[in-house]
């Protein structure tokens, strides 16, 4: 069955293209308003988290040196499904080792307080959007502010120089 999404997005959204009226197996309403079979906005966010992770912990400081990360599945902004992956320690491959970790997990974002120039732009990379949050101690709350879109993207201002 063919999408009703282009293969093009704008600023990280499936962009919608008009449905084809000679595309005879293209979902349509009668009443010429969308189909019921739409994509789902869906993020799966990463948070760096001291302890043993969830909504419920205390998120970390500095990414690097978090105990592990909680993962949270957000689809059409609501929070999902909890998974934790735990955190190397920093001596095994370094800043950038979180950037794969986290790739292989099927991390789309992550939300820190302090990171580096090099793992962010790592992270930049393997198309891991670095959002900024500064404030907020709790793991869910973060989550929800990640989920309700009002986090900003971290730029090289709010990164660490060390």
């Amino acid at each position: 069955m063919l999408s009703t999404y282009s293969e093009t997005a704008i600023a990280g959204r499936p962009h919608k293209k008009p449905p084809d009226p000679t595309v005879a197996n293209e979902p349509q309403r009668e009443d010429g308003g969308e189909s019921e079979e739409t994509m789902a906005e869906t993020m799966k966010l990463a948070v760096p988290t001291m302890g043993e992770g969830g909504l419920d912990s205390e998120r970390s400081g500095h990414f690097g040196h978090c105990d592990c990360f909680t993962l949270i599945d957000i689809v059409d902004g609501e929070l999902g499904e909890v998974s934790i992956i735990q955190n190397p320690p920093h001596e095994e491959g370094g800043c950038l080792r979180p950037v794969g970790l986290l790739s292989d997990a099927g991390a789309t974002a992550i939300v820190a307080a302090g990171m580096g120039m090099r793992p962010m732009m790592g992270f930049a990379n393997a198309g891991i959007d670095v959002l900024f949050d500064n404030v907020t101690p709790g793991v869910g709350d973060v989550a929800k502010l990640a989920a309700a879109g009002t986090l900003p993207h971290m730029t090289a201002n709010e990164a660490c120089h060390h």
